[in-house]
């Protein structure tokens, strides 16, 4: 970012005139010059954001009326005037302009913004609130620094690998990182298509599996509009909450130090209780780190009136759960038997301290960089499936999403930590009734075989979709039955892969619907081969697109899957991949 001073004389305050003769013009768009009144044409204006001025400044630099070389003022310069007396400055002082972008510049005082002046009196309330300064990843703030680059530099790909479809470059990215989720994509993909398509402010982004938030936290940080579907109860929370990160930090700082302080007086007063504790949260942790854990929940219950510092401070707490347990309670899965226990337990205050800061430093972050896009976010709780009154017909510019991969992967159970933790639910069964049987089907923990009549289980809406497809899948799905009766798990398998695709028609002929003409549906999908049949899931959804009217697709490969799994003797030895869809309109 280029940066130029401004020495303020007495023709500022009189006149309004700031001297840019120190600027240079290789600092400025050559066409940014324009005649010596209006009569003889203006020339293309740049865009001011001025310290103290609530609009955006539009002018262009006027040039001599003899000579037509540049005066070195602004051609609009009220505002000029306004901007010296607001900031109270003085003949003399220095004031500093920046160019953010082409045709985008700011101009502040000695060369802070006020944000940045007031960020020392940020920086010591939030130490004395007990949020001191936190040692930050080194490759987060190497995310931070490329985002702020006035040029974009495309991810670079190792070979045919790359990880778009895996959450690795999400967990060093700000907001991103607020919940480790390893059924997420990374935000570059996202990124990605956002500058491959050209969306901006008048586009809509939809992403119909929004799962934690990655689609519209960065549509929202790149200034286009996004709506996002999930039906995890607690999941959709968890993007909710990551979309805000307009909220006040001072709020927040004030309601950490309220919540420990209560906290800590709980466990004084011995007003714990484990009794209702589920056995796997016992487990997890000792019975003091239990305590203090318990303690901060209900402090945050009890201190914090519901909403955003509310909801800020929880998924706070839902990532201290796993980095505060001394189970190995890394995604995706919980391991709190002895065997699988960490060397040492973290001090629940003190993770819970350290997240509290880090999100906060990523809230600053994204206000003083992402504050001015004004575009409509929203994360809704529905089924991608069924037609969503918060979606109007034929109103998407683009649809991404990553669909769950038919991989056995249960997103009920790899919550239920948290969600035990909170009281969100207290059973399995309860998760099964509020999430495991609205979640479209990708793991057996979804299926129960009573229900199912096996000649009948894949939809007779596929065979009129796709009729060579029905039977191509129908004697895969024979197989799989066959097969299952010669393994000890006795998995349903074939009922697994037949309401995948079943619930998977349903949402290509919704996402068609919402979609523009002309417009793209891009899926980051994984292959499979349970019971090693294989199951080629980017091809039969690029097939039953087609059937239900999308006029073309193409694929595109990312990396290969399941190589760490190679030596495991009861594995299949398929080769799996993970492919981009785009399915067009």
């Amino acid at each position: 970012m280029e940066t130029r001073t401004i020495k303020l004389t007495e023709s500022a305050f009189k006149y309004g005139n700031l001297n840019l003769r120190s600027c240079g013009e290789d600092f400025f768009p050559p066409d940014v010059f324009g005649g010596p009144d209006r009569k003889s044409g203006i020339g293309n204006v740049i865009t001011l954001k001025v310290e103290g001025l609530p609009e955006l400044i539009k002018t262009d630099i006027p040039t001599d009326r003899v000579s037509g070389k540049p005066r070195w003022i602004f051609r609009d310069r009220a505002w000029a005037k306004a901007f010296v007396r607001s900031n109270k400055l003085q003949p003399g002082d220095d004031v500093t302009i920046s160019r953010l972008a082409r045709r985008t510049y700011s101009l502040v005082v000695n060369g802070l913004s006020r944000s940045s002046r007031m960020a020392k009196s940020l920086e010591t309330q939030l130490e004395e609130c007990g949020l001191p300064k936190v040692t930050n990843d080194r490759a987060v703030e190497c995310t931070k620094e490329s985002w702020i680059q006035p040029t974009f530099a495309p991810v670079q790909r190792k070979g045919q690998h790359c990880d778009y479809g895996t959450f690795k470059d999400s967990l060093n990215a700000p907001i991103h990182r607020w919940f480790k989720y390893p059924a997420g994509y990374s935000y570059r993909l996202v990124e990605e298509k956002i500058r491959h398509y050209s969306l901006a402010a008048r586009h809509l982004l939809l992403d119909p599996f929004i799962g934690c938030g990655t689609t519209c936290v960065e549509a929202k940080r790149h200034g286009v509009n996004s709506i996002g579907i999930e039906a995890h109860q607690f999941v959709r929370w968890v993007a909710q909450t990551k979309i805000n990160w307009g909220i006040s930090v001072s709020s927040v700082a004030e309601a950490f130090q309220s919540v420990v302080k209560t906290a800590r007086a709980i466990i004084s007063a011995e007003r714990v209780s484990l009794a209702v504790v589920t056995e796997l949260v016992r487990k997890c942790y000792s019975e003091p780190n239990l305590m203090s854990l318990i303690a901060i929940r209900d402090a945050i219950t009890n201190e914090v009136e519901p909403g955003e510092v509310r909801d800020f401070l929880n998924l706070a707490l839902t990532d201290t759960l796993r980095n505060a347990s001394r189970a190995a309670t890394g995604w995706p899965y919980i391991a709190p038997a002895k065997m699988h226990q960490k060397t040492n337990e973290k001090d629940a205050f003190e993770a819970f301290r350290v997240q509290v800061r880090r999100m906060l430093d990523d809230v600053r972050f994204m206000q003083k960089y992402y504050s001015d896009h004004e575009v409509s976010t929203k994360v809704v709780l529905g089924d991608a499936r069924s037609l969503n009154a918060n979606i109007r017909p034929v109103s998407a510019d683009l649809a991404l999403t990553s669909p769950p991969y038919l991989n056995n992967y249960d997103y009920a159970d790899r919550t239920r930590l948290e969600t035990y933790f909170f009281g969100w639910y207290n059973t399995w069964r309860e998760i099964t009734e509020n999430v495991r049987d609205k979640l479209i089907v990708s793991a057996t923990t979804q299926v129960t075989r009573k229900r199912c009549h096996e000649d009948a289980i894949l939809s007779k809406e596929i065979k009129f979709v796709e009729p060579k497809l029905f039977a191509e899948l129908s004697k895969k799905i024979a197989e799989l039955t066959a097969r299952r009766l010669q393994k000890g798990g006795k998995k349903s398998y074939d009922i697994m892969v037949a309401e995948y695709f079943n619930g998977m028609l349903d949402v290509l002929r919704q996402v068609y619907l919402y979609l523009k003409n002309g417009s793209d549906f891009v899926l980051v999908l994984g292959d499979s081969a349970p019971y090693g049949v294989y199951i080629p899931t980017h091809t039969y959804l690029s097939r039953l697109g087609l059937g239900i009217g999308f006029s073309s697709y193409q694929l595109e490969q990312l990396r290969a899957r399941g190589d760490k799994w190679r030596t495991n003797p009861q594995r299949h030895k398929v080769a799996l991949n993970e492919v981009i869809l785009t399915l067009s309109k």
